[in-house]
């Protein structure tokens, strides 16, 4: 008998007779319908010359799995024709960067029509730059559109700065599974969403990014919610919402003993934009204090950013010297310190030091710190009753510590 009369006609995998079952004139007429239906086209040798596996036959002619595989075909049919429709509804009735469906009554402020043809190519070099999901969502949406004026495009302001300042979507407007253009809705997990709170939110983040002020706590983000609606989120879900709005956009410096605190990384361009755009003062005076202002909101930003854990800096080694621990701080503390006196000796910082130390610890300015230590432990030893003993951490630190430490408060302070 022929090789391919061992082959089973559905699957096309050869096998053993044991393991295949002869088509009878019935089981060949089931199969040749099955196969119309499925819009195969099954080539049968004669009857009682066709074999096919027990379980090919059962899943092939199954009038349930028949019905699946049609829904199925007719599903994606129906989506590649609307494609070019869905894709006119989209420039105009969602947001070209998150797909989100537009609401002019609910959302009429946060619009915007696209007015400028260098819209387009200014997006198109953002994509580019960008390289992330995001980025190839938007660029298949406005790529091969010859002139967006005539679209209609729109787009909802906070997304676009998002975009423009690669962010992340707006945690609004995440809610939302865009598909060839359009939103589609997702199940929603969890508790309703309060609008209210969620309006306070935004408004709360929006605040912070302009105001001048750029270092904030997030006790300070609640209280400014509360001032918003009446009411805010506790301050560990205030966090969560924050690093999830922003990710890597914002620094949370972390303190021993006090809340954290955050500065958003985007403000400095806005310092920078604002000293540009504001009129220039007539009065040189006041062109000075401005200039001062500006640099010192820069200071305070870097400030912030710096890396304050210990293990990042090698005490013993690359900050023995000044100039080599200028490289642990940010450019533009670099500039302000290369300006200041650095002639100032290492012996009157650390003499100047252990004579504040010494007041601290009731002691004369003149005293040796060692002495002023070794006494205090004295008088601690005969105050102690046998059942306590004596902290290290309530003494004077010694001299070695205490000029480290001179020299290092010495260097944040100037």
């Amino acid at each position: 008998m022929a090789a391919d009369i061992f082959k089973c006609v559905i699957c096309n995998l050869s096998d053993c007779e044991e393991n295949l079952t002869k088509l009878t004139k019935k089981g060949c007429d089931s199969i040749k319908i099955s196969g119309e239906a499925r819009g195969d086209n099954l080539k049968l040798n004669n009857c009682g010359e066709s074999f096919v596996h027990a379980n090919c036959r059962k899943n092939y002619v199954s009038k349930h799995k028949i019905a699946q595989f049609q829904k199925k075909q007719q599903s994606s049919t129906t989506t590649t024709d609307c494609d070019s429709d869905r894709s006119r509804i989209t420039l105009n009735q969602h947001c070209v960067f998150c797909g989100f469906k537009l609401s002019l009554n609910k959302d009429k402020e946060n619009i915007c029509v696209i007015k400028t043809t260098a819209f387009q190519e200014s997006i198109v070099k953002i994509c580019h730059e960008r390289n992330d999901e995001w980025a190839t969502e938007v660029l298949s949406k406005i790529e091969g559109i010859v002139d967006c004026l005539a679209t209609g495009m729109k787009y909802h302001i906070n997304c676009s700065i998002n975009f423009r300042k690669k962010k992340q979507k707006p945690l609004i407007y995440t809610s939302m599974s865009v598909e060839h253009g359009i939103g589609i809705k997702r199940k929603s997990v969890g508790n309703p969403v309060n609008e209210e709170l969620l309006s306070a939110f935004n408004k709360t983040l929006q605040l912070c990014e302009e105001k001048e002020k750029e270092l904030f706590t997030i006790s300070e983000m609640c209280k400014t919610m509360t001032s918003f609606c009446g009411e805010s989120y506790s301050k560990v879900y205030m966090k969560k919402k924050v690093m999830e709005r922003y990710g890597n956009g914002i620094t949370i410096t972390t303190r021993v003993g006090e809340e954290d605190l955050i500065s958003f990384s985007s403000s400095i361009q806005h310092i920078v934009e604002a000293f540009y755009s504001q009129q220039c003062p007539s009065n040189f005076e006041e062109k000075k204090i401005g200039i001062l202002k500006t640099a010192a909101k820069i200071l305070l930003h870097d400030i912030g950013k710096i890396e304050t854990n210990k293990d990042n800096y090698d005490i013993f080694g690359k900050l023995s010297s000044y100039e080599e621990a200028l490289c642990f701080v940010p450019v533009s503390l670099q500039i302000f310190c290369s300006t200041h006196n650095k002639n100032c000796m290492k012996n009157e910082i650390d003499a100047a030091g252990e004579s504040a130390m010494n007041v601290v610890y009731c002691g004369s300015p003149s005293d040796n710190i060692d002495s002023l230590r070794y006494q205090k432990f004295t008088e601690k030893v005969l105050a102690a009753s046998l059942s306590t003993s004596v902290n290290p951490e309530d003494l004077p630190p010694t001299s070695a510590a205490m000029k480290f430490h001179s020299r290092r408060t010495y260097f944040q302070v100037i």
